[in-house]
């Protein structure tokens, strides 16, 4: 299965994000590890799909110019919450009448308690 491939002038992948299980030795139970990259699937917005038209580099531009001018810094922004939607919208299905795309980040995060009640990291920080 190829996961990222070049399509005209862009670099594009299936997924933004892959799960992995860890199993720790000693550990009870195996933990989760959920790996995001900041990529393009092609179903970005029009003004991100013609950024990266613009800048072969993108979403991987260096950053040793710390100086983002406007459009790069929204085409980062809205590449990020782009990704972050199509990880974490599946928590929010239409179900629960609560679409993560209507939600601040805040929402979202304390929303998650109660989207993955048996997730452990979640309950321990919920109990603090």
């Amino acid at each position: 299965m190829r996961f990222c491939w070049s399509r005209g002038k862009r670099k594009q992948c299936e997924s933004h994000f892959a799960v992995g299980c860890i199993r720790y030795p000693n550990g009870a139970q195996p933990g989760i590890l959920i790996y995001i990259k900041a990529s393009q699937s092609g179903d970005e917005s029009s003004d991100v799909r013609e950024y990266a038209d613009c800048h072969r580099s993108f979403p991987h531009e260096s950053t040793s110019d710390q100086f983002f001018d406007e459009n790069q810094f929204e085409s980062y922004r809205k590449l990020g919450r782009h990704v972050g939607l199509k990880v974490f919208a599946p928590l929010f299905s239409p179900l629960v009448n609560t679409s993560a795309h209507d939600m601040t980040p805040e929402q979202i995060r304390d929303a998650l308690p109660e989207r993955l009640p048996d997730h452990p990291d979640l309950q321990a920080r919920q109990r603090m």
